[in-house]
């Protein structure tokens, strides 16, 4: 159970609707591994102590396209320390904030006390560093400023070093101060936003809240609910979840509501408050942090590819990063099963238009589909899809005809179908379209199109969400569409497994390779094929090879490495 919140002597014992959205900070923190507090210059891991302007420039600029592409952050947390800004090292740093602000990221320029101390050891050291800081990025907008880390000398101390930057800084605008938390129980540092709400000398800062869960006794998901709501008080309109983290290398499943694991009811309590809230939010560490392993800390969501290579970065949980997703608002409900994102969705569970209706068919997929889409205006509009770059419809039509899409409220095409034989037959209808993450898709009549019947819709299923096979691992690319695919299949018997497939007589794989080769192909534990594809031009050129093969419904897919096969990226199957 979780200990009480103390009772302080602070106001604020609801939680206020927020006034930023949780899309304007979708942030990570690039550490140095070994974590942030140290009297050296600060080597974030990935970088070198040895790396140029050019050189740190050259590889920050590819961690920052892979927080884009994998994740669609928007928001870095860096660390600075003296050692750091008032040396020449900086000459060096400063790569990492450009890389960055070229991107278009948000950047929060956060201090750690050197010393792991509740407060800065040599405050003169601490002022040269934020005056180089302020003077150099006050006027940007995409820059922000933490002065401390988890402070925990005293509240008052805080308060007045808090007031006292400020005031010597008049210069920063106050909206682009983050002020952390206090500490007001042992193990919940920057945790209590209640005093900075109401001291009016800090009026108009952001308030970062810190929470993690590894540092208590398990609680309930709603006991986590009443703890950071408690924390943050009336305070919500100008809170930023500045640190929120749990294991991504324990196996544990983020979406199982009744995991064991007393790090799923926190993290999912902390997505949940942020979307209900509307808060930005920061995991951290997604690289770097401190030294559980040899070669990462323990709440690192991607990894380096190697201790030489930053790229590509690959993903150790899954289920962990969904999460984060549905934290910056990517779905329509907290992920509650580890398959990923739903593939087929069924048209008679999406939003009806005009005269459109639910109506039983004994050959539609799940015994029923939508039709008496009679007039101009009637269709079926789903939401909350996931990007992807095509669209397959099941349907029946007595003639061929034409039917409208629309993405987002734009249509984008008219498609052309062919008759099935009748409202009963029903056939496949694949269509190229962009989908982005989020998106709503709308199936209509428009003017002179004609009557259908929709079954379902369905997007690829993306290897990353399958059951990954020896040595196999869902890696970050920026060729595909997901900005994910599974990599790393070396060995024999490396491959995913892809379970409850609908019924099919083809199959699309979507692969990347350097050169041409063979993968095996199984069926419910059967080997049905040896499949030959030809070399896409590397590792993030992504072609499709469509095979015919018998899959029954419910039946488990298995692309794997058996001997004598090549190495290819899986990026989905469809």
């Amino acid at each position: 159970m979780l200990a009480a919140v103390p009772v302080i002597a602070v106001t604020g014992a609801s939680t206020a609707a927020a006034a930023t959205d949780f899309t304007e900070f979708r942030g990570v923190h690039w550490s140095r591994l070994g974590d942030n507090a140290t009297f050296d210059p600060l080597v974030l891991q990935g970088m070198s102590a040895t790396d140029t302007y050019s050189s740190a420039r050259s590889k920050a600029d590819a961690m920052f396209e892979a927080f884009q592409v994998g994740l669609d952050a928007n928001t870095v947390r860096l660390p600075v320390n003296p050692a750091t800004v008032n040396t020449s090292w900086w000459n060096t740093y400063k790569a990492v904030v450009d890389a960055a602000l070229a991107r278009g990221f948000k950047v929060v320029l956060s201090y750690w006390t050197e010393d792991s101390g509740s407060k800065p050891p040599n405050m003169d050291s601490w002022n040269a560093m934020w005056d180089t800081l302020t003077n150099m990025y006050a006027s940007n907008p995409l820059v922000y400023f933490s002065p401390q880390n988890e402070p925990w000398d005293g509240l008052q101390s805080w308060l007045d070093r808090a007031a006292k930057w400020i005031s010597d800084r008049p210069e920063v605008p106050r909206n682009r101060i983050f002020l952390d938390g206090y500490r007001t129980v042992a193990e919940d540092y920057g945790s209590d936003l209640r005093p900075l709400c109401n001291d009016h000398r800090l009026d108009g800062t952001m308030l970062a809240f810190h929470l993690y869960g590894f540092q208590v006794a398990y609680a309930t998901e709603q006991e986590w609910k009443n703890k950071i709501k408690t924390y943050i008080g009336d305070c919500a309109s100008r809170t930023v979840i500045e640190e929120f983290g749990a294991p991504a290398d324990t196996g544990a499943d983020y979406s199982d509501p009744n995991s064991p694991d007393k790090n799923v009811p926190y993290l999912r309590a902390m997505v949940s408050v942020a979307r209900e809230l509307g808060l930005g939010s920061i995991w951290c560490h997604v690289i770097g942090g401190r030294i559980i392993s040899p070669d990462h800390d323990e709440l690192n969501i991607l990894r380096l590819n190697s201790a030489t290579s930053i790229l590509p970065l690959w993903v150790p949980n899954m289920s962990a990063i969904d999460q984060v997703r549905f934290a910056w608002g990517m779905g329509p409900s907290i992920p509650t099963a580890p398959t990923g994102p739903l593939t087929r969705i069924e048209a008679e569970n999406a939003a009806l238009l005009g005269g459109a209706r639910v109506e039983p068919h004994s050959n539609a997929s799940n015994g029923q589909n939508v039709g008496w889409m009679l007039n101009t205006g009637d269709g079926t509009t789903f939401s909350n899809l996931y990007a992807s770059n095509r669209l397959d419809i099941g349907y029946a039509a007595t003639s061929a005809g034409t039917f409208s899409l629309y993405v987002n409220g734009d249509k984008t095409q008219e498609i052309s179908f062919p008759a099935t034989g009748g409202w009963n037959g029903f056939a496949e209808k694949t269509v190229d379209v962009t989908i982005p993450a989020g998106a709503t898709v709308t199936l209509k009549r428009d003017a002179g199109d004609s009557a259908i019947n929709l079954d379902y819709i369905e997007q690829p299923r993306e290897a990353e969400y399958g059951v990954l096979l020896n040595g196999a691992r869902a890696e970050v690319r920026s060729g595909n569409v997901n900005g994910m695919n599974v990599g790393y299949l070396l060995n024999t018997g490396a491959g995913v497994a892809f379970r409850d497939m609908p019924a099919s007589s083809k199959l699309d794989i979507h692969y990347a390779a350097m050169s041409a080769g063979t993968f095996s192909l199984y069926v419910n534990g059967d080997k049905t094929q040896e499949i030959s594809f030809p070399a896409t031009g590397g590792w993030n050129d992504f072609a499709e090879k469509t095979v015919d093969v018998t899959i029954p419904a419910g039946a488990t897919v298995t692309l794997k490495r058996d001997a004598g096969d090549s190495a290819i990226n899986l990026d989905y199957i469809a």
